[in-house]
């Protein structure tokens, strides 16, 4: 039991230590990323909405103002996801398509949480509480998601 005790506990300080050194890299395109995901938000928001206005990172609907800052790039997920990647597989084409795979969807994704959260807050207003809310839902729903169906390509590979 020590053993197993021990290759278990390995794999999650490997786990752990991934996704540390992958944030501490990705954080330093978060700034970039902000303008590009208020953009493509922004263009989803234009296709539901009247009146949306698109200024540097904040999109203006017509009740309320969406500030797109470095939290809302996703790249914490994206390293928690590269991170699983990285420690669970073991062939070279599984890190490469994985990698790719995982940070498209968790992008993509959170694009999408961003309309949401804009369409709800600006039908209903208390954008705060619809903001941690719908946050609150869609990380561990698009992160088991996006597990799952890696796990599905992965035998397609």
């Amino acid at each position: 039991m020590n053993k197993k005790f021990n290759e278990h506990f390995l794999i999650i300080l490997k786990y752990f230590t991934y996704s540390y050194i992958i944030y501490h890299i990705l954080c330093h395109f978060e700034s970039h990323l902000t303008n590009f995901i208020a953009y493509q938000s922004y263009l989803l928001l234009k296709l539901l909405l009247n009146d949306v206005i698109l200024i540097q990172n904040l999109v203006y609907l017509p009740n309320i103002i969406i500030s797109i800052t470095e939290p809302c790039t996703g790249v914490i997920l994206i390293s928690v996801l590269l991170a699983y990647i990285l420690t669970v597989e073991n062939r070279l084409k599984y890190y490469v398509f994985g990698s790719l795979f995982c940070i498209l969807l968790i992008y993509l994704g959170n694009i999408f949480r961003i309309v949401i959260i804009g369409i709800l807050a600006n039908t209903f207003g208390n954008g705060e509480y619809i903001h941690n809310t719908v946050g609150f839902v869609f990380f561990p729903t698009i992160t088991v998601f996006t597990i799952l169906l890696w796990s599905k390509i992965k035998k397609r590979l």
